[in-house]
């Protein structure tokens, strides 16, 4: 199991129907404002997911309408670092999962 610390950016205006979304994904355990983001509001979340899944999960919760960005603060494995004391690498490790718009302009 993967915890995340993640902060997710919506579109001004269009909290309530991203948060109402967001409470409800799986593995969401906790959902807090950003002091300070209200002109660009921001939200830190805590996302509890089982390893394998994690890199989906993070790509679903970007899929939310009206989410502008989900960026990943945090990320502990200890709970498989216990188990078997080690992660294998994803098949697709050395790929990003998000695409940086200043690589694309290239």
């Amino acid at each position: 199991m993967a915890t995340a610390g993640l902060v997710i950016r919506v579109m001004p205006g269009e909290e309530q129907p991203v948060l109402r979304q967001i409470r409800i994904f799986p593995g969401v355990a906790d959902i807090r404002p950003v002091p300070g983001t209200e002109h660009s509001p921001c939200f830190a979340v805590v996302l509890e997911s089982p390893s394998v899944t994690l890199k989906r999960d993070l790509e679903h919760l970007a899929e939310v309408p009206q989410v502008q960005a989900v960026d990943v603060a945090y990320i502990s494995y200890e709970d498989d670092l216990e188990e078997s004391g080690s992660i294998p690498c994803p098949p697709s490790a050395h790929a990003s999962v998000f695409r940086s718009p200043r690589r694309e302009q290239s």
